[in-house]
């Protein structure tokens, strides 16, 4: 077997890809060889397609030296790749660019969630793969809430400090507003943003992210992850998990989050959701607001009294995650997975 060389177009996305992540590097070494000079690979990998065009006229020149050259966009956020492209879904792409006063084409292949199976987890979701200290942190969080009685997790959101948190960054222009070709909302980030507004400065909610408080990203602070668990662990009953887009293999760290700091997850799980996989179908231990209008969705947490009974299935669902977030087998297995099938998709090329 021959090793597939590749080349990191660097840009302001270049660490969001699967092939940047330190952590993943072991697991790409034995197929991959990453050099560090474009003319020696076999493809050039951009993480986005914004990078790809933003690098454009020195793309045409390497291929034009090299004509087998192959370009890849391996995008592992779907929010973006709704945003800059008219079909994400499509696996080749074409874009036009002017050189020198002459429109030329670049040709592209594209690797994301819709496109390929490298994201089909098998029990752990991708991005809780990406980097070792989620995976430790959620082990260590919920070692310790899965120790309390039914009755001491129902007694604890019934006198949490927050009733409702949204933690996520206020998008409310309409380009964020995008439906699948059956017309179902697949953006979620105009959705998410106006049910976090109708709680907007109302007693015990919390809100937070850019656009909220202020223009800074939460993701500035030196670790904003940990920033989020610290702050909010035993002070929650409802955290917000609402995921940038509905696709059934995309989740994200926010569900992970909310079980983490002992809070119930406000999820929009669809009929192709994962999640339930993951939390070994107790569905009853989240709020599930799929299919619900902004209003009905305020309502239904305005309205919402936890149970005795949806306690035992929370905390049903806790041990669920937490026999998944401490099997080192299970984290290494994911990410051979992950890694061999980015092997596949990239030598289906050659």
């Amino acid at each position: 077997m021959s090793k597939i060389k590749v080349y990191l177009l660097p840009g302001k996305h270049a660490k969001r890809t699967p092939l940047a992540y330190p952590d993943y590097r072991p697991f790409f070494a034995p197929y991959f060889d990453f050099v560090t000079e474009p003319l020696a690979a076999d493809f050039i990998v951009a993480s986005y397609f914004v990078d790809l065009r933003s690098e454009a006229a020195q793309l045409l020149a390497w291929q034009k030296a090299r004509p087998d050259l192959k370009l890849v966009v391996f995008s592992e956020e779907p929010l973006w790749d709704s945003l800059w492209y008219e079909d994400f879904t499509k696996p080749v792409g074409e874009f036009s660019v002017k050189v020198d006063g002459v429109n030329q084409k670049l040709s592209y292949y594209f690797f994301n969630h819709a496109t390929t199976d490298i994201f089909a987890f098998a029990k752990l979701p991708y991005f809780i793969t990406t980097e070792n200290h989620y995976i430790q942190r959620y082990a260590k969080l919920l070692q310790r809430n899965v120790q309390l009685s039914t009755k001491e997790c129902l007694t604890h959101w019934q006198s949490a400090k927050w009733k409702q948190v949204f933690f996520a960054e206020k998008r409310t222009e309409q380009k964020y507003q995008k439906f699948d070709q059956n017309k179902a909302l697949l953006g979620l980030s105009v959705y998410r943003s106006e049910l976090a507004n109708t709680f907007w400065q109302q007693p015990q909610v919390l809100i937070q992210g850019r656009g909220w408080h202020s223009d800074t990203a939460r993701q500035a602070l030196p670790d904003w992850h940990l920033d989020k668990l610290t702050s909010l662990h035993g002070n929650v009953m409802l955290m917000s998990a609402i995921e940038n887009t509905v696709l059934g293999n995309y989740i994200t760290e926010k569900p992970f989050d909310a079980f983490a700091i002992n809070s119930i997850p406000i999820t929009y799980a669809g009929p192709d959701s994962r999640l339930y996989e993951v939390i070994n179908q107790n569905n009853q231990a989240v709020v599930n607001i799929f299919g619900m209008s902004v209003d009905e969705a305020r309502q239904a947490l305005r309205n919402f009294e936890p149970t005795a009974a949806m306690a035992e299935h929370y905390q049903a669902a806790q041990q669920a995650v937490l026999q998944k977030v401490q099997s080192f087998t299970l984290l290494i297995a994911e990410r051979e997975r992950v890694a061999f099938s980015s092997f596949v998709a990239f030598e289906r090329l050659l």
